[in-house]
């Protein structure tokens, strides 16, 4: 295992400041940094995901996602609308099935769907 670059630790410094909410995010990111520090915060909670939300001027640039271990509701999904990503991916989407009162598990959900939904 080699070590970590100066980047690494320093999006891992940053993300970690910004989940103890010790260094304000009032700065925009570019894509790599965007795409690492996220990815850092959502390793430190996945509750992290909401600062996508509060933060999404200054991660506007974030193109990779990986949500498998967050829990995400409609509001989250539609958020995502923000962001010019490459590649998303989900995990457990328990919470969104709740807004389909007609959902059985035979179904998959349409997530595409929430993207152009009326709101």
């Amino acid at each position: 295992m080699s070590p970590s670059t100066l980047f690494q630790l320093a999006a891992k410094s940053l993300a970690g400041g910004i989940h103890k909410e010790n260094i304000p995010l009032d700065f925009p990111l570019d894509t790599k940094s965007s795409n690492a520090v996220f990815r850092e915060l959502l390793e430190l909670n996945p509750k992290n995901i909401k600062k996508l939300k509060t933060h999404k001027n200054q991660l506007s640039t974030l193109t990779e996602l990986d949500l498998r271990k967050c829990k995400i509701d409609e509001e989250g999904v539609l958020n995502l609308k923000n962001f010019n990503l490459i590649s998303l991916e989900f995990g457990y989407l328990r919470n969104l099935i709740t807004e389909f009162p007609d959902y059985s598990r035979s179904q998959p959900v349409d997530i595409v769907g929430f993207f152009f939904r009326e709101q």
